[in-house]
């Protein structure tokens, strides 16, 4: 699968597959929470496309700073 870095201020989010300037959203596939090294909640969320297929991966961290080492808390 094609990935793309977007523009989000170094948070990581991704655009997945190609033509993505072609397709739009469809819907929020999956989200989970985790927290990254320096404390910050970090929120991913799988977006799909109207038809169904994967579309980006969105990293909101709460502060908007750059993503650094999400911590493991499994």
């Amino acid at each position: 699968m094609l990935v793309e870095p977007m523009q989000d201020g170094g948070m990581g989010s991704l655009k997945l597959g190609s033509n993505h300037e072609s397709r739009s959203f469809g819907k929020c596939a999956a989200e989970i929470e985790s927290e990254d090294s320096d404390g910050v909640p970090v929120i991913f969320s799988l977006y799909l496309d109207k038809s169904g297929a994967p579309y980006e991966l969105d990293v909101f961290k709460a502060d908007f700073s750059t993503t650094k080492v999400l911590n493991d808390h499994s």
